[in-house]
């Protein structure tokens, strides 16, 4: 087959027919090297650690394959709209709001049965985390 681009790939027909394979390959490199560049937190080498956050946060409130869905998105946690799809949205609140994460740390719903929503996170320990949700171990 030849791409869009003019280079030559191989592919089984099959995967063309159906609209799996479009393209070489350009087009999934193009777009991801345009999404990077949106807020430059993803690119190779560079993964800033509040883009894993937000990621994360995202899956558990929606990926119902994951194993903690039941424990999120399963009991109707939520993120907050201008969140979902807005990466620097979220990073601008947290580094404005709550500040860089300290070291050992990680995201936190202030109200364990709230949403990731403003006024709703915090960063905090393990331990911290473990009397949030009431399960608090000695």
């Amino acid at each position: 087959f030849k791409c869009v681009c003019g280079t030559p790939f191989t592919t089984q027909i099959n995967r063309v027919k159906i609209g799996h394979t479009k393209s070489c390959g350009c087009k999934k490199k193009q777009f991801c090297s345009s999404a990077s560049i949106q807020h430059g937190d993803t690119r190779i080498g560079k993964k800033y650690y509040l883009y894993n956050v937000w990621s994360g946060m995202r899956e558990r409130c929606f990926n119902i394959k994951l194993k903690c869905y039941n424990n999120y998105g399963g009991r109707g946690i939520n993120v907050y709209k201008e969140w979902l799809k807005d990466y620097v949205a979220f990073k601008d609140y947290i580094l404005n709001n709550i500040g860089e994460r300290p070291e050992g740390y990680s995201l936190d719903r202030i109200d364990n049965d709230g949403n990731y929503e403003p006024g709703n996170l915090r960063w905090a320990s393990r331990s911290d985390q473990q009397y949030n949700r009431g399960i608090c171990k000695n």
